[in-house]
């Protein structure tokens, strides 16, 4: 068993999420995203690449272009 944060468990969450947001369940890709994304944010630090992306596709699953009302603030 690798861990909850092991790199490519985070990666696993992230795609997981990746698919949710992709077949429109934006809600359930939530805390898929953000789980990825504070996890490699303790193991791989802010600047890491994968941070990065994870960053990244939680803001697009806070922000669907169908409910931009809804999306979280940036932090």
């Amino acid at each position: 068993m690798l861990g909850p944060e092991h790199p490519n468990t985070l990666l696993s969450l992230n795609n997981l999420a990746h698919c949710l947001q992709m077949l429109g369940d934006a809600q359930a890709a939530l805390p898929l995203d953000r789980r990825a994304l504070e996890g490699a944010e303790r193991k791989l630090g802010s600047d890491h690449p994968w941070t990065r992306i994870f960053r990244n596709n939680l803001g697009r699953a806070s922000n669907p272009p169908d409910q931009s009302d809804d999306a979280e603030p940036a932090p």
